[in-house]
């Protein structure tokens, strides 16, 4: 869709308090399972100076009131965001034509969880893009970057491309946890395992780095005995269902046999 600045102001105003709320000054950690059904863990880390990254506007200089040239820093452009103060004036945007596309999946990507259903490492075609970590699904992804050696990852972009088309090793993201970047554990679950494979040990190893209650791992899973009983039921009734259908196509094919020369019989469906 078309951006005009007003409808961007709109787009990174209201994704600013979603940011605040959500991610700000807290860190993700990200459980993983790859190919060979193997976990893993990656720690990703937001500061409020991220999140003009993960727009795709640029600050432009511009002149105060004074007269004195000014250029919003990325921590003056977000609380510009907060308080609805930015104006037109202090922005353009990203002449690679990127920014319309950043805007248009931006908020479904700042949350909690950040949308996160698969991870891999950057392996993009495009030798204009620098990340190296993407974070997403089929719609949209987030791209990380390592702060320092040995540090956490830190959002530097937001793509609308499918994770699959610009990431190798791609791996299924099965829970998230979160916590202040300041603490030591997490403490609380953002997306639970919903799949029935998720690996049984996966609990005692995630405790290492997250204090959860045993509900929030037992709440995603299926109980085997009862659900099994409840689709063999449901067999049943179709099936029985199915099979009555059957005798009442044959018993009124056959009665119309009966009654009118062969070549003229129909089919009478119910």
């Amino acid at each position: 869709m078309g951006y005009t600045k007003e409808k961007a102001i709109s787009v990174v105003t209201s994704c600013a308090q979603a940011y605040r709320d959500n991610l700000v000054d807290k860190s993700l950690l990200l459980v993983y399972l790859d190919k060979h059904k193997r976990t893993a863990c990656v720690e990703l880390t937001f500061d409020a100076g991220n999140y003009l990254h993960l727009t795709g506007l640029k600050p432009i200089p511009v002149a105060d009131k004074d007269g004195k040239p000014y250029q919003l820093s990325a921590l003056d452009f977000y609380h510009k965001c907060l308080d609805r103060r930015l104006r037109a004036c202090e922005f353009e945007f990203d002449a690679n034509g990127t920014t319309p596309l950043k805007l248009d999946v931006l908020p479904s990507v700042i949350n909690k969880n950040l949308s996160a259903r698969m991870i891999g490492n950057c392996d993009s075609p495009n030798p204009q893009l620098y990340t190296e970590k993407l974070v997403g699904g089929v719609r949209a992804c987030v791209g990380f970057v390592l702060a320092a050696p040995g540090g956490r990852y830190v959002p530097n972009t937001v793509l609308k491309v499918d994770i699959r088309d610009y990431a190798s090793d791609v791996a299924r993201v099965i829970a998230v946890f979160r916590k202040n970047k300041t603490d030591s554990q997490c403490n609380q679950g953002t997306m639970r395992p919903k799949r029935a494979d998720f690996p049984a040990g996966l609990r005692q190893k995630s405790l290492k780095y997250a204090s959860i209650p045993a509900s929030f791992f037992l709440a995603g899973q299926k109980n085997p005995t009862t659900s099994g009983r409840r689709f063999c039921a449901r067999r049943a009734v179709v099936s029985r269902a199915a099979r009555g259908r059957r005798h009442i196509v044959i018993w009124q094919e056959r009665a119309t046999m009966r009654a009118r020369p062969p070549f003229r019989a129909k089919r009478i469906v119910p």
